[in-house]
């Protein structure tokens, strides 16, 4: 009995532990809520200060979109603060800039902000990598583009992005990041140079590779997709949608696109508003999307999509990831099947949100894809490490006898037990996985935990549980 009220009191402080954090995440995000007007207006500078080749806006859209990988996490109170540290800088900046345009030159600073100077708080240095690859795809791009021009820079270019690369491979995010966010407004400044000379014919990244994969097509950004070339992705010249720069001949385009490929009845007058963001998103989800963001970058899925350069996939199946079960209550004779099925619907729940990546990003270019199938092979690395030893030890308890034998082997479970509850605490990508912006409701942590304190019951009780 006291045993039992000890576990019972454990339980109690979890809950309670829970129920406070869970509270402070309703708080933080209320907070988030009232911001988001501010953010939205955010965006729309740093946009006019990027259209006036500001070499600081960069930096400042990095900053931006790490803050809103931030909520997509639910991490708002991280997201809040992040915020109101880059709106002062964005403030200086964009007076600056105001300033200078009025007086005919463009405006300056004293200074780019970088890293140091909006630090995102609490915010892991393989989260900002992660949250960085769109953009580090995008540089890709145009480092191959550069090069094709033989641009003296592009080779010094190319190496540096091998060089961040191979950091991040090997774990060393600080590093990679570093030097990410060094080398970016120099690709940038000689991409704009290259765009600048060719006038009319704006030429888009489309993905990995640049124009060597045949990734992309010359031709002006006014022409919408019946004037894309099959292959490109690159019909506008700027994001569309949703916090995106908005230029009035992008979203000309893109309603011209949204009309002939998605079926939408939009009039193409340029102008933003609610129903093209409508369409964005409902075309979006005919793509796979679970989770539209809403916005539509040059050269990438979206964009490829309503170009024709990605075929329209056919309307993919919704996850069916399984909800954890109620366990009732526990056996020795069955303590064996009910971890082989745990460890059955981890991997079945682990596959539904790769299907899920795979249907967000079905109509990327061909090496990206390959990229993130790549990435996602390291998912399996939770039910590996989860491994079929507990199943083991339960059986070979319940085959022992009554008495030393058995006890003996109960104490070696409750040993792994204590092993994978301490795994499971220090692992952050069960929290990724739980908290994946693909719609995929893998509850990983909740059927590990369940499944451990089940089984649980039929030992000494664990000297650590998951919080």
């Amino acid at each position: 009995e006291p045993t039992i009220q000890r576990v019972l009191g454990a339980l109690e402080v979890v809950k309670a532990k829970a129920a406070k954090a869970a509270a402070g995440v309703a708080t933080s995000r209320d907070e988030w809520l009232k911001r988001e007007d501010t953010f939205d207006d955010v965006l729309a500078r740093i946009g006019e200060i990027e259209d006036a080749g500001n070499p600081q806006a960069a930096t400042l859209r990095k900053l931006a979109t790490m803050i809103r990988g931030r909520v997509n996490d639910h991490a708002y109170a991280e997201s809040v603060r992040a915020l109101d540290q880059l709106q002062p800088k964005l403030d200086t900046i964009y007076q600056r800039h105001q300033q200078g345009s009025a007086a005919g030159t463009p405006g300056t600073a004293a200074e780019s902000p970088n890293a140091a100077d909006v630090p995102l708080t609490g915010v892991s240095p393989d989260v900002v990598w992660q949250q960085s690859q769109a953009s580090f795809h995008e540089a890709e791009s145009m480092v191959g583009e550069l090069q094709s021009t033989q641009l003296p820079k592009a080779p010094l270019f190319g190496k540096a992005m091998e060089r961040i690369r191979a950091l991040a491979d090997q774990q060393k995010f600080s590093e990679a990041n570093t030097g990410y966010q060094r080398l970016r407004p120099q690709i940038d400044a000689e991409y704009a140079k290259l765009m600048k000379s060719r006038g009319g014919g704006v030429q888009m990244p489309a993905g990995p590779g640049g124009p060597s994969g045949g990734l992309a097509a010359s031709g002006p950004a006014t022409n919408g997709a019946a004037g894309t070339a099959k292959g490109a992705g690159g019909f506008i010249a700027g994001s569309v949608g949703k916090g995106g720069k908005n230029e009035p001949a992008d979203v000309k385009a893109v309603q011209e696109a949204l009309n002939q490929r998605g079926g939408a009845k939009l009039t193409a007058d340029g102008k933003i508003g609610p129903k093209t963001l409508k369409a964005i998103v409902e075309f979006q989800k005919k793509l796979g999307q679970f989770k539209p963001d809403g916005i539509i970058q040059p050269g990438r899925g979206t964009a490829r999509a309503l170009s024709g350069a990605a075929e329209m996939p056919p309307p993919p199946a919704q996850p069916k990831p399984i909800a954890p079960p109620v366990l009732g209550k526990a056996s020795l004779d069955k303590g064996a099947l009910v971890w082989h099925s745990t460890r059955g619907i981890l991997t079945t729940n682990i596959d539904e949100l790769k299907k899920g990546v795979r249907a967000a990003y079905g109509t990327e270019v061909k090496e990206l894809v390959t990229e993130i199938d790549d990435s996602m092979v390291k998912l399996g690395d939770v039910v590996d490490k989860l491994d079929t030893r507990l199943a083991d030890a339960l059986d070979s308890a319940n085959k022992s006898p009554e008495g030393p034998a058995r006890a003996t082997e109960l104490k070696r479970a409750r040993l792994i037990i204590d092993d994978y509850h301490h795994y499971v605490n220090s692992e952050p990508l069960i929290a990724h996985m739980d908290n994946n912006p693909f719609g995929v409701t893998t509850s990983l942590r909740r059927i590990i935990g369940d499944a451990l304190d089940h089984l649980g019951e039929l030992m000494p009780p664990s000297t650590e549980v998951i919080a």
